[in-house]
């Protein structure tokens, strides 16, 4: 389950795994650049930690990485965030700035609108993945999952 105690970041134990902290998200194609914080999931509030000015990453899920699974981050649908998320279009290229000096490159694939409850994401097995989620609907009752493929690691 998703508890606050488990806010440790999950990495893979396999040597050979290119991974990092991620500390900056770059979607060129709509002008986002914004610094990236840890988030995690309060079981008594049943609310995750979201801040304003910057994007969240679940720290329950796994780092960015070159092996397997899902990386999760999140962020407000306001100007300055992911409010232009939505409008994304097929191909384009994401990109993860990890504390260790590595560029993680994803391509968009596709989006789905969810319930908020709808946490089937986290148990996403398979190779590397990173999805952002905002929330969307006339009063931002849904969240829309956007999903990424891995296509390329490389140095800063």
């Amino acid at each position: 389950g998703f508890t606050t105690e488990n806010s440790t970041a999950r990495t893979i134990s396999d040597p050979t795994t290119t991974q990092g902290n991620p500390v900056d998200l770059r979607i060129p194609s709509l002008n986002i650049d914004k610094q990236i914080i840890k988030g995690v999931f309060d079981k008594n509030t049943q609310q995750w930690t979201l801040t304003l000015d910057k994007v969240q990453y679940a720290a329950m899920t796994n780092q960015p990485n070159d092996k397997q699974g899902v990386t999760f981050m999140y962020a407000h649908n306001r100007r300055g965030l992911f409010a232009k998320l939505p409008s994304i279009k097929a191909g384009a290229i994401a990109e993860v700035i990890t504390d260790n000096g590595y560029i993680f490159q994803y391509k968009f694939i596709s989006s789905k609108r969810i319930s908020p409850t709808d946490i089937s994401v986290f148990s996403y097995q398979g190779s590397p993945i990173l999805v952002l989620q905002t929330c969307v609907g006339a009063f931002f009752q849904d969240r829309q999952l956007f999903t990424f493929e891995l296509i390329g690691v490389s140095n800063v």
